[in-house]
């Protein structure tokens, strides 16, 4: 992504003027998720906070949106914080994981795919980009998946044209993505 020289085109700005505006957590979520998907040509994206139960920890969806099956919802979906598991690995250690094809991941890695919610619903997690929700603190509160990034913004993914509609999240990607989360810890979730 290339970064306009006028700021009123930039949307790091546009980002940060937006949520100046929201006056609840729910609110500043929504528009971080919808602004990473499209900057980021996402098909999916998820927000999973961390909440306690009787079992321990878990992440719980409180946030989803698929843009190719739109029938997929999350919200209220569970996600025990298992460390070996990828939202498990990035809610415990707090760092960014990027990864090109979930289903291609080397041997002896400290995480791995667990494909859940892919053989639940019909849909194929191909590239994902998993990054921590944290406060100002910097103590994380739950994580972030943004799911296949696809080459056109417009196409819906079928079954059969993932691997050509799928491309890896680059390295700019997680940058932006990246300034959109300091953004929402410094300008909303530190004045909560």
């Amino acid at each position: 992504m290339t970064v306009p020289l006028n700021p009123a085109d930039n949307p790091l700005v546009q980002f940060r003027q937006a949520l100046a505006a929201l006056h609840s957590t729910e609110a500043a979520l929504a528009l971080f998720l919808e602004t990473a998907i499209d900057l980021t040509q996402s098909d999916a994206g998820s927000i999973f906070q961390l909440r306690w139960s009787l079992r321990g920890p878990e992440l719980i969806c409180t946030l989803s949106c698929n843009f190719s099956q739109p029938e997929i919802q999350l919200q209220g979906s569970p996600l025990p914080i298992l460390r070996n598991s990828l939202a498990g690995y990035v809610a415990t250690t707090g760092e960014v994981l990027n990864i090109p094809d979930v289903y291609q991941l080397p041997l002896g890695l400290p995480y791995h795919f667990q494909p859940r919610i892919d053989s639940a619903t019909g849909y194929r997690t191909q590239s994902i980009l998993v990054l921590p929700l944290k406060t100002p603190r910097q103590d994380v509160i739950g994580i972030v998946e943004l799911i296949n990034r696809k080459c056109d913004r417009k196409a819906k993914l079928t079954t059969g044209d993932y691997s050509a509609a799928v491309i890896p999240f680059s390295p700019a990607d997680q940058q932006v993505v990246v300034q959109l989360l300091k953004t929402l810890e410094s300008e909303f979730l530190g004045k909560v």
